[in-house]
């Protein structure tokens, strides 16, 4: 039977060697709800200092963008403007143009050195990071009209409720992340063990792994929080993650042969 939960396996993950000598004993499968856990609560923490950031930066970004931008009407496929001219997009920090919204047919086409949009009265072109020009003819059938005003308020009005959709993706995806890096350090902590003539398995050094994870992830998320860091961070979070592997192996050392 479990001595400990994983609520207390948050905390004891630092210092106790009860728990991970109940991780080997005890635990099976639960050891990823555990990691979920953390990784949830993480998330959620870095969640409200990342929201405000996330909705200033799109104020700003779709005020800006809507003081340049014309009402757009799409009929029957064909684009047009109040006025039948190039209409430039620029950043406002750096100057640089991002976009072309063109009616008049002064800009036809991109190159694969451009790195902005294009909108002409047919067609709307793009190029990818790797160079590729790509260009989406508008369908006929397409009817619509487009207020830069109207979009702003909507961005504004929705944007607070990014992290609704964003937390459980970044809680997904960090734990596919966290599964796959305990498999690798995992083999790590088993060659370990055999060295130290620790007779544990594969399985159970998983295990030990994924819960030993715990304080680098902590660390990891208070550092973040206070806008700490510092050279060479991915070799100290790897030696703190080995640490507290070979912590929870030789926390499970017997006196057998």
């Amino acid at each position: 039977m479990k001595q400990f939960n994983s609520l207390q396996a948050i905390y004891k993950s630092f210092y106790s060697r009860a728990l991970y000598r109940d991780v080997v004993n005890n635990w099976g499968a639960d050891v990823v709800l555990c990691l979920l856990l953390v990784l949830a609560i993480c998330w959620a923490v870095a969640m409200v200092k990342m929201q405000p950031i996330l909705t200033h930066g799109m104020v700003e970004f779709t005020t800006d963008v809507a003081k340049q931008m014309p009402n757009i009407t799409i009929k029957n496929g064909m684009v047009s403007t109040p006025q039948n001219r190039p209409y430039f997009i620029k950043d406002s920090e750096t100057n640089e143009l991002v976009g072309i919204i063109d009616t008049s047919g002064q800009y036809t086409k991109l190159d694969t050195n451009d790195r902005k949009i294009l909108l002409t009265e047919h067609e709307f072109w793009t190029v990818s990071h790797d160079g590729v020009v790509k260009i989406y003819k508008i369908p006929a059938t397409v009817t619509l009209s487009i207020v830069p005003e109207n979009i702003k308020t909507q961005a504004i009005k929705w944007t607070p409720w990014a992290w609704v959709l964003l937390f459980p993706l970044f809680v997904l995806f960090s734990l596919m992340y966290r599964l796959i890096q305990s498999l690798i350090y995992a083999v790590i902590g088993k060659l370990l063990a055999m060295i130290g003539g620790i007779h544990l398995s594969y399985a159970n050094v998983l295990k030990l792994t994924i819960i030993a994870l715990t304080p680098t992830i902590i660390v990891w998320t208070v550092l973040d929080w206070f806008n700490l860091f510092f050279p060479k961070e991915s070799l100290f979070y790897f030696v703190l993650s080995i640490s507290y592997i070979v912590y929870a192996i030789w926390a499970n050392k017997t006196t057998k042969p």
